[in-house]
């Protein structure tokens, strides 16, 4: 049977794992569909639309909304705490329809601190060797001149966090 336009109601879906993502209240957030690489769908003429677990209407495609679809990117523009909740990417074509689940969940920071120590992107270097961290999940946030405001603090003993530096990698020498 040949699927509907604009809907998967009559082709049954083929579901995939649920994916987790997490961002800390008031930060951008963008989720990719087509990450999934399970899914090799950038070369084939497919439709994609993101809803809200649980919802018939699909999230907007107005720019100006603070969540909203861009392409194959769900954006939160910032995200809030009561963004937290289930989304579901659904792509389709004439033959088929797949959906992606994504669990996201919006934090607050620790009390006290500048961030939650449950969901801390953790990068170890050795001590006896000068490496690079990255700042992570940064593709879908650069401009044409690849400029993003990035800050970088170190604990300190003294003075808690001290700002040392502003771009998305920081070198670490010992």
């Amino acid at each position: 049977r040949k699927c509907q336009k604009y809907s998967c109601s009559f082709c049954g879906y083929r579901l995939t794992r649920q994916n987790l993502v997490s961002v800390l209240a008031g930060e951008p957030l963008t989720i990719d569909c087509l990450l999934d690489k399970m899914l090799a769908l950038q070369h084939m003429n497919y439709s994609l639309t993101w809803y809200k677990s649980g919802r018939k209407m699909p999230v907007t495609q107005v720019k100006l909304s603070r969540i909203h679809q861009h392409k194959n990117l769900l954006w939160f523009m910032p995200a809030i705490l009561e963004d937290s909740g289930s989304y579901e990417c659904v792509m389709w074509n004439l033959t088929s329809c797949n959906k992606i689940y994504f669990s996201v969940t919006v934090f607050k920071n620790t009390a006290g601190l500048c961030f939650n120590g449950d969901f801390l992107y953790a990068q170890e270097i050795s001590a006896s060797s000068n490496e690079k961290i990255v700042c992570p999940h940064l593709d879908h946030f650069r401009d044409e001149k690849n400029t993003l405001p990035i800050h970088w603090y170190k604990v300190s003993d003294y003075v808690g966090f001290v700002p040392i530096s502003f771009s998305a990698t920081v070198l670490c020498f010992n």
